[in-house]
């Protein structure tokens, strides 16, 4: 138990650490450049350090609580928060008055599982995640690239760079999702249904 608790302490800090880490340096090649028109020496060697990696922490936490797959929620069919709202008359189920009640009771049979089951779906669902905060990151500096090219920054390489960080993204993120969290998540929903029935003497 402990080593899993460990790999998700690990793996979280990841989510954190690699978005944040990425963005401040395609951000940074903007801003050195930006720099050099303005005739402004930017802080150098420990200082320099410091400063990245202080806000590399930071900006990373803040796309982690963002949470971007939440916000194409609604769009994956097999997750078990919708499929319960979907099937909610059939299986006759109550709510409670909770800001994400499907949520809430779904979370409560998920979190009762044995670990290591666990593990295998948030293994899967942590990719999925980094790779979509990767593509939205991706998507937002390509932007800020290109239009620095279009002011004439030298900015090209890092441009084409992203391009193809985000292409790979975008990749990774739907073939997780489409060969594995969907049938994940399917399978965990079943499992919540006969959960479900158990305990509430479910009658047909």
């Amino acid at each position: 138990m402990n080593n899993l608790t460990s790999a998700f302490s690990i793996y979280e800090v990841l989510r954190i650490i690699v978005p944040g880490f990425y963005f401040s340096l395609m951000l940074g090649q903007v801003t050195y450049h930006i720099s050099k028109i303005l005739n402004f020496n930017p802080i150098q060697g420990t200082y320099q350090i410091l400063i990245f990696v202080i806000v590399s922490i930071i900006i990373g936490a803040l796309f982690y609580a963002m949470d971007i797959p939440r916000w194409f929620k609604k769009h994956y069919s097999t997750l078990p928060s919708n499929l319960i709202e979907k099937n909610r008359e059939s299986l006759k189920i109550e709510l409670d008055n909770s800001e994400r009640p499907y949520e809430d009771l779904y979370y409560q049979f998920y979190y009762s599982q044995e670990a290591p089951k666990i593990f295998k779906t948030e293994i899967q669902s942590g990719f999925f995640h980094l790779l979509m905060t990767m593509t939205f990151i991706g998507c937002v500096t390509i932007i800020i690239h290109a239009t620095s090219l279009a002011f004439s920054l030298n900015v090209k390489e890092y441009y084409f760079l992203n391009l193809f960080v985000t292409i790979i993204s975008i990749t990774g993120a739907i073939v997780i999702y489409k060969s594995k969290l969907r049938y994940s998540w399917k399978r965990n929903y079943d499992e919540f249904v006969e959960d479900y029935k158990k305990k509430n003497n479910f009658i047909q």
